[in-house]
Protein backbone atom coordinates (compact mmCIF):
# COMPACT_ATOMS: atom_id res chain seq x y z
CA UNK A 1 0.00 0.00 0.00
CA UNK A 2 1.14 3.50 -0.89
CA UNK A 3 1.08 6.35 1.99
CA UNK A 4 -0.98 8.81 0.96
CA UNK A 5 -0.58 11.71 3.28
CA UNK A 6 2.03 12.59 6.00
CA UNK A 7 1.61 15.03 8.78
CA UNK A 8 3.44 16.51 11.77
CA UNK A 9 2.09 15.22 14.94
CA UNK A 10 3.39 18.22 16.85
CA UNK A 11 0.34 17.84 19.11
CA UNK A 12 1.03 14.17 19.88
CA UNK A 13 4.45 15.01 20.90
CA UNK A 14 3.40 17.55 23.19
CA UNK A 15 1.35 15.11 24.89
CA UNK A 16 4.18 12.82 25.16
CA UNK A 17 6.25 15.56 26.63
CA UNK A 18 7.35 13.35 29.67
CA UNK A 19 9.18 11.19 27.31
CA UNK A 20 11.02 14.05 25.17
CA UNK A 21 9.62 12.69 22.01
CA UNK A 22 10.06 14.77 18.95
CA UNK A 23 7.93 15.22 16.19
CA UNK A 24 6.53 12.82 14.56
CA UNK A 25 4.74 11.67 11.53
CA UNK A 26 1.38 9.96 10.54
CA UNK A 27 0.70 7.68 7.47
CA UNK A 28 -2.61 6.75 5.79
CA UNK A 29 -3.23 3.63 3.77
CA UNK A 30 -6.07 1.42 3.23
CA UNK A 31 -8.32 -0.83 0.71
CA UNK A 32 -11.61 -1.53 -0.53
CA UNK A 33 -12.64 -5.20 -1.80
CA UNK A 34 -15.69 -5.75 -3.74
CA UNK A 35 -17.19 -9.63 -2.92
CA UNK A 36 -19.10 -11.90 -4.12
CA UNK A 37 -19.70 -14.35 -1.78
CA UNK A 38 -22.11 -17.73 -1.99
CA UNK A 39 -22.00 -19.63 0.78
CA UNK A 40 -23.74 -23.19 0.80
CA UNK A 41 -24.35 -25.77 3.64
CA UNK A 42 -26.40 -27.39 5.81
CA UNK A 43 -27.43 -24.32 7.88
CA UNK A 44 -26.29 -21.93 5.88
CA UNK A 45 -29.52 -19.13 5.20
CA UNK A 46 -29.06 -17.23 1.43
CA UNK A 47 -29.00 -13.63 2.02
CA UNK A 48 -27.50 -10.90 -0.51
CA UNK A 49 -23.82 -12.40 -2.18
CA UNK A 50 -22.69 -9.06 -2.84
CA UNK A 51 -20.72 -6.79 -0.20
CA UNK A 52 -17.83 -4.29 -0.29
CA UNK A 53 -15.17 -4.50 2.52
CA UNK A 54 -13.29 -1.44 3.29
CA UNK A 55 -10.08 -1.13 5.37
CA UNK A 56 -8.38 2.01 6.27
CA UNK A 57 -4.89 1.93 8.96
CA UNK A 58 -3.19 4.85 10.51
CA UNK A 59 0.27 4.20 11.60
CA UNK A 60 2.43 6.86 13.39
CA UNK A 61 5.83 7.04 14.70
CA UNK A 62 8.27 8.93 16.48
CA UNK A 63 11.74 9.01 18.13
CA UNK A 64 12.80 10.41 21.95
CA UNK A 65 15.89 12.09 23.17
CA UNK A 66 17.35 8.73 23.94
CA UNK A 67 17.13 7.43 20.52
CA UNK A 68 14.42 4.84 21.67
CA UNK A 69 11.43 5.02 19.01
CA UNK A 70 7.72 4.26 19.18
CA UNK A 71 5.09 3.49 16.90
CA UNK A 72 1.09 3.42 16.87
CA UNK A 73 -0.87 1.89 15.00
CA UNK A 74 -5.12 1.79 14.55
CA UNK A 75 -6.95 -0.17 11.92
CA UNK A 76 -10.98 0.27 11.01
CA UNK A 77 -12.26 -2.76 9.21
CA UNK A 78 -15.19 -2.32 8.04
CA UNK A 79 -18.13 0.72 8.40
CA UNK A 80 -19.89 0.00 11.17
CA UNK A 81 -17.11 -1.69 13.15
CA UNK A 82 -15.57 1.21 14.83
CA UNK A 83 -11.84 0.71 15.58
CA UNK A 84 -10.76 -2.64 15.71
CA UNK A 85 -7.38 -2.86 16.58
CA UNK A 86 -4.76 -0.68 17.60
CA UNK A 87 -1.05 -1.08 19.53
CA UNK A 88 1.67 1.17 20.76
CA UNK A 89 4.92 -0.08 20.68
CA UNK A 90 8.22 1.33 21.90
CA UNK A 91 11.57 -0.09 20.59
CA UNK A 92 14.30 0.42 23.47
CA UNK A 93 17.16 -0.70 21.21
CA UNK A 94 19.27 -3.78 22.62
CA UNK A 95 16.60 -3.88 25.30
CA UNK A 96 13.56 -5.45 23.18
CA UNK A 97 11.24 -3.38 22.54
CA UNK A 98 7.43 -2.83 24.74
CA UNK A 99 3.92 -3.09 22.82
CA UNK A 100 0.22 -2.89 24.35
CA UNK A 101 -1.92 -4.25 21.81
CA UNK A 102 -5.49 -4.05 21.49
CA UNK A 103 -6.24 -6.92 19.00
CA UNK A 104 -3.85 -6.35 16.34
CA UNK A 105 -2.11 -9.22 17.43
CA UNK A 106 1.65 -8.45 18.37
CA UNK A 107 2.82 -11.98 18.78
CA UNK A 108 0.71 -14.21 20.43
CA UNK A 109 -0.19 -18.16 20.02
CA UNK A 110 -3.50 -17.22 17.97
CA UNK A 111 -1.37 -15.49 15.56
CA UNK A 112 0.21 -18.48 14.60
CA UNK A 113 -2.76 -20.67 14.56
CA UNK A 114 -2.09 -21.19 10.46
CA UNK A 115 0.71 -19.56 8.72
CA UNK A 116 0.86 -22.09 5.88
CA UNK A 117 1.03 -20.42 2.83
CA UNK A 118 -2.05 -19.05 0.47
CA UNK A 119 -2.52 -17.20 -2.34
CA UNK A 120 -5.44 -15.89 -0.55
CA UNK A 121 -7.90 -17.37 2.20
CA UNK A 122 -7.27 -20.04 4.90
CA UNK A 123 -8.47 -23.15 3.52
CA UNK A 124 -11.16 -22.79 6.25
CA UNK A 125 -12.22 -19.39 4.99
CA UNK A 126 -16.10 -18.45 5.04
CA UNK A 127 -16.91 -22.46 6.98
CA UNK A 128 -18.98 -23.49 9.82
CA UNK A 129 -19.82 -20.55 12.81
CA UNK A 130 -16.47 -21.26 14.09
CA UNK A 131 -13.91 -23.60 11.92
CA UNK A 132 -10.13 -23.81 12.68
CA UNK A 133 -9.23 -20.18 14.26
CA UNK A 134 -11.99 -20.72 16.49
CA UNK A 135 -10.92 -24.22 18.13
CA UNK A 136 -7.62 -23.91 17.43
CA UNK A 137 -4.43 -22.27 20.32
CA UNK A 138 -5.10 -18.68 21.23
CA UNK A 139 -6.89 -18.41 24.05
CA UNK A 140 -5.22 -15.62 25.93
CA UNK A 141 -5.34 -13.37 22.88
CA UNK A 142 -4.62 -10.03 22.23
CA UNK A 143 -6.98 -7.61 23.91
CA UNK A 144 -5.51 -5.22 26.19
CA UNK A 145 -2.12 -7.45 26.30
CA UNK A 146 1.10 -6.46 27.15
CA UNK A 147 3.91 -7.44 24.68
CA UNK A 148 7.71 -7.86 25.10
CA UNK A 149 9.47 -8.73 21.72
CA UNK A 150 12.85 -9.96 22.81
CA UNK A 151 16.17 -8.04 21.17
CA UNK A 152 18.10 -9.86 18.42
CA UNK A 153 20.33 -12.70 19.71
CA UNK A 154 20.84 -15.05 17.77
CA UNK A 155 20.14 -13.73 13.53
CA UNK A 156 16.76 -15.06 11.69
CA UNK A 157 15.44 -16.09 15.40
CA UNK A 158 12.04 -13.64 17.25
CA UNK A 159 10.63 -14.19 20.89
CA UNK A 160 7.34 -12.24 22.21
CA UNK A 161 5.99 -12.99 25.12
CA UNK A 162 2.13 -11.99 25.88
CA UNK A 163 0.67 -10.85 28.63
CA UNK A 164 -3.02 -10.23 29.56
CA UNK A 165 -3.94 -9.67 32.91
CA UNK A 166 -7.55 -10.75 33.17
CA UNK A 167 -8.77 -12.55 29.23
CA UNK A 168 -12.07 -12.67 28.13
CA UNK A 169 -13.32 -9.56 29.11
CA UNK A 170 -13.26 -7.62 25.87
CA UNK A 171 -13.42 -4.23 25.07
CA UNK A 172 -15.78 -2.21 26.52
CA UNK A 173 -14.81 1.45 27.88
CA UNK A 174 -13.86 4.55 26.23
CA UNK A 175 -9.91 3.87 26.98
CA UNK A 176 -10.68 0.06 26.35
CA UNK A 177 -10.58 -1.79 29.11
CA UNK A 178 -13.20 -4.15 30.50
CA UNK A 179 -14.76 -2.39 33.31
CA UNK A 180 -16.76 -4.06 35.61
CA UNK A 181 -17.84 -7.69 34.75
CA UNK A 182 -18.15 -11.25 36.02
CA UNK A 183 -17.38 -12.68 32.51
CA UNK A 184 -13.42 -12.66 32.93
CA UNK A 185 -11.33 -15.74 32.70
CA UNK A 186 -7.84 -15.87 34.70
CA UNK A 187 -4.63 -14.04 33.38
CA UNK A 188 -2.79 -15.72 30.71
CA UNK A 189 0.50 -15.97 29.12
CA UNK A 190 1.66 -17.06 26.06
CA UNK A 191 5.32 -17.47 24.42
CA UNK A 192 5.61 -17.68 20.44
CA UNK A 193 9.43 -18.08 18.43
CA UNK A 194 10.21 -18.57 14.77
CA UNK A 195 13.71 -19.23 13.42
CA UNK A 196 14.67 -18.16 9.82
CA UNK A 197 18.27 -18.35 9.76
CA UNK A 198 20.87 -18.76 7.58
CA UNK A 199 21.48 -22.23 8.67
CA UNK A 200 18.86 -23.88 5.98
CA UNK A 201 17.92 -20.96 3.29
CA UNK A 202 14.82 -20.18 2.57
CA UNK A 203 13.25 -22.55 5.89
CA UNK A 204 10.97 -21.12 8.97
CA UNK A 205 10.33 -23.05 11.82
CA UNK A 206 8.07 -21.55 14.59
CA UNK A 207 5.67 -22.13 17.51
CA UNK A 208 4.62 -21.51 20.97
CA UNK A 209 2.92 -22.22 24.25
CA UNK A 210 -0.12 -20.47 26.29
CA UNK A 211 -2.41 -20.67 29.18
CA UNK A 212 -4.58 -19.34 30.82
CA UNK A 213 -5.33 -19.38 34.60
CA UNK A 214 -8.59 -20.30 36.48
CA UNK A 215 -10.78 -18.24 38.47
CA UNK A 216 -13.83 -18.34 40.73
CA UNK A 217 -15.76 -16.93 38.19
CA UNK A 218 -14.90 -18.52 35.24
CA UNK A 219 -15.03 -22.53 34.51
CA UNK A 220 -11.57 -24.03 33.76
CA UNK A 221 -8.33 -23.12 32.85
CA UNK A 222 -6.38 -23.43 29.57
CA UNK A 223 -3.39 -24.59 27.33
CA UNK A 224 -2.42 -24.40 24.14
CA UNK A 225 0.47 -25.22 22.19
CA UNK A 226 1.38 -25.13 17.93
CA UNK A 227 4.21 -25.64 15.78
CA UNK A 228 5.11 -24.90 11.99
CA UNK A 229 7.04 -24.96 9.29
CA UNK A 230 7.40 -23.34 6.06
CA UNK A 231 9.99 -24.50 2.92
CA UNK A 232 10.31 -21.81 0.06
CA UNK A 233 12.00 -22.90 -2.89
CA UNK A 234 11.89 -20.59 -5.95
CA UNK A 235 8.16 -20.02 -6.59
CA UNK A 236 6.59 -22.79 -4.14
CA UNK A 237 6.52 -22.43 -0.58
CA UNK A 238 4.93 -25.43 1.55
CA UNK A 239 4.06 -25.16 4.90
CA UNK A 240 2.96 -27.41 7.47
CA UNK A 241 1.39 -26.90 11.72
CA UNK A 242 0.12 -28.60 14.40
CA UNK A 243 -2.16 -28.10 17.62
CA UNK A 244 -3.13 -29.26 20.49
CA UNK A 245 -5.67 -26.88 22.85
CA UNK A 246 -6.68 -28.46 25.87
CA UNK A 247 -9.42 -27.13 28.63
CA UNK A 248 -10.88 -27.47 32.17
CA UNK A 249 -15.12 -27.19 32.44
CA UNK A 250 -16.19 -28.13 35.90
CA UNK A 251 -13.91 -30.59 36.11
CA UNK A 252 -14.53 -32.28 33.05
CA UNK A 253 -10.82 -31.59 30.52
CA UNK A 254 -11.84 -31.15 27.07
CA UNK A 255 -9.95 -30.32 24.10
CA UNK A 256 -9.18 -30.13 20.30
CA UNK A 257 -6.55 -31.21 18.03
CA UNK A 258 -5.63 -29.71 14.49
CA UNK A 259 -3.29 -29.45 12.00
CA UNK A 260 -3.29 -27.72 8.60
CA UNK A 261 -1.11 -28.00 5.38
CA UNK A 262 -0.75 -25.64 2.43
CA UNK A 263 1.40 -25.67 -0.73
CA UNK A 264 1.18 -22.10 -2.89
CA UNK A 265 3.00 -21.58 -6.53
CA UNK A 266 3.75 -18.12 -7.65
CA UNK A 267 3.07 -18.24 -11.66
CA UNK A 268 4.82 -15.09 -11.97
CA UNK A 269 4.90 -11.82 -10.60
CA UNK A 270 2.00 -11.17 -10.83
CA UNK A 271 -0.47 -14.30 -10.80
CA UNK A 272 -0.45 -16.96 -7.46
CA UNK A 273 -2.32 -20.36 -6.84
CA UNK A 274 -2.45 -22.70 -3.69
CA UNK A 275 -4.08 -25.80 -2.35
CA UNK A 276 -4.46 -26.61 1.71
CA UNK A 277 -6.33 -28.74 4.15
CA UNK A 278 -7.11 -28.64 7.35
CA UNK A 279 -8.34 -31.00 9.82
CA UNK A 280 -9.54 -30.67 13.77
CA UNK A 281 -10.54 -33.43 15.94
CA UNK A 282 -13.45 -32.73 18.55
CA UNK A 283 -13.59 -35.23 21.29
CA UNK A 284 -17.33 -35.85 22.56
CA UNK A 285 -17.19 -38.45 25.29
CA UNK A 286 -14.29 -40.59 27.16
CA UNK A 287 -11.96 -38.06 27.02
CA UNK A 288 -9.06 -39.68 29.46
CA UNK A 289 -5.90 -37.66 30.78
CA UNK A 290 -3.92 -35.09 29.09
CA UNK A 291 -4.40 -36.29 25.14
CA UNK A 292 -6.95 -37.00 23.10
CA UNK A 293 -7.09 -41.07 22.37
CA UNK A 294 -8.54 -44.05 20.48
CA UNK A 295 -10.91 -44.25 24.53
CA UNK A 296 -13.58 -41.95 23.37
CA UNK A 297 -15.85 -40.97 20.71
CA UNK A 298 -14.34 -38.15 18.02
CA UNK A 299 -15.78 -36.45 15.22
CA UNK A 300 -13.01 -34.76 12.77
CA UNK A 301 -13.62 -32.06 11.12
CA UNK A 302 -12.03 -31.73 8.06
CA UNK A 303 -11.87 -28.67 5.20
CA UNK A 304 -10.10 -27.89 2.04
CA UNK A 305 -9.18 -24.73 -0.11
CA UNK A 306 -8.07 -23.24 -3.66
CA UNK A 307 -6.97 -20.05 -3.82
CA UNK A 308 -6.07 -17.87 -7.25
CA UNK A 309 -4.80 -14.18 -7.11
CA UNK A 310 -4.29 -11.92 -9.47
CA UNK A 311 -2.47 -8.11 -9.41
CA UNK A 312 -1.74 -5.55 -11.59
CA UNK A 313 -0.40 -2.57 -9.55
CA UNK A 314 -2.85 -1.59 -6.74
CA UNK A 315 -5.43 -3.77 -7.80
CA UNK A 316 -6.17 -7.62 -6.61
CA UNK A 317 -8.02 -10.06 -8.52
CA UNK A 318 -8.84 -13.20 -6.06
CA UNK A 319 -10.93 -16.79 -5.96
CA UNK A 320 -11.71 -18.61 -3.31
CA UNK A 321 -13.35 -22.07 -2.90
CA UNK A 322 -13.51 -23.94 0.11
CA UNK A 323 -15.39 -26.67 1.73
CA UNK A 324 -15.75 -29.03 4.43
CA UNK A 325 -17.78 -31.51 6.46
CA UNK A 326 -18.50 -32.58 9.72
CA UNK A 327 -18.32 -28.95 10.37
CA UNK A 328 -17.92 -27.66 14.19
CA UNK A 329 -18.09 -31.28 15.03
CA UNK A 330 -21.80 -32.09 14.03
CA UNK A 331 -21.22 -35.16 12.14
CA UNK A 332 -23.00 -35.30 8.90
CA UNK A 333 -23.04 -31.34 8.19
CA UNK A 334 -21.18 -29.63 5.10
CA UNK A 335 -20.39 -26.24 3.80
CA UNK A 336 -19.10 -24.91 0.64
CA UNK A 337 -17.84 -21.66 -0.24
CA UNK A 338 -17.17 -20.12 -3.36
CA UNK A 339 -16.29 -16.22 -3.22
CA UNK A 340 -14.71 -13.77 -5.60
CA UNK A 341 -13.26 -10.50 -5.35
CA UNK A 342 -11.36 -7.06 -6.67
CA UNK A 343 -9.61 -4.74 -4.04
CA UNK A 344 -7.83 -1.66 -4.85
CA UNK A 345 -5.32 -0.34 -2.43
CA UNK A 346 -4.13 3.01 -1.74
Amino acid sequence: MNKFKKVGLSALAGSLAAFAANAGELAVSGSAEVTYHNDSGSSDTTGNPFGLQKKVKFSGSGELDNGYTFTFMTHQLQSAAGWTSAHLTLDMGDMGTIGFDQGSGLGHVGGIDDVTPTAGEEVWHGLGTSTYAYYGPGTTGSTSAWNYALPTIVDGLAVNVNYVNQTGGGKTNADGNSGATTSLKGSGTDVIFSYSGDMVPGLTIGGGIGDVDSTTTATGSYEDNVWYVKYAMGPITVGYSEFESRYTSTGTANGHDGNVWGVSFAVNDNLSVSYGESEVSFLTSGYSGNAINGSGTQVEQTTEGVNISYSMGGMTIRGTQTEGSNMDGTTGSSDELSEVSVSLAF
